[in-house]
């Protein structure tokens, strides 16, 4: 699993998502995340981030500069409710303040 592809790949499938649901995600078609997975396509910088927000990884994890799939700077919080997201972006903004 070397390849960016391959992790692409693997990634939407832990995930749970379809090549259609995550080109949904990326604003491409389905075709464009095929080819992605295939290494046949490699990602925009602006999918590359993306990619890197949707599967809460680092850009460097994807492109097998850090072997590391998590970016211990990134918390997942797929799990919350949008409020809660609020909540903690507004909590974040005013430590950032102080």
């Amino acid at each position: 699993m070397n390849e960016l592809g391959d992790k692409i790949k693997q990634l939407r499938i832990n995930k749970q998502l379809s090549q259609t649901q995550l080109s949904k995600l990326l604003k491409c078609s389905s075709s464009v995340v095929s080819a992605y997975e295939q290494n046949l396509r490699k990602p925009s910088l602006e999918n590359l981030v993306k990619l890197s927000y949707i599967f809460g990884v680092s850009t460097d994890y994807l492109l097998g500069l850090n072997t590391t799939n998590r970016d211990p700077n990134l918390i997942d919080v797929s799990a919350l409710t949008e409020s809660q997201r609020i909540a903690i972006k507004q909590l974040i903004e005013s430590i950032k303040k102080k």
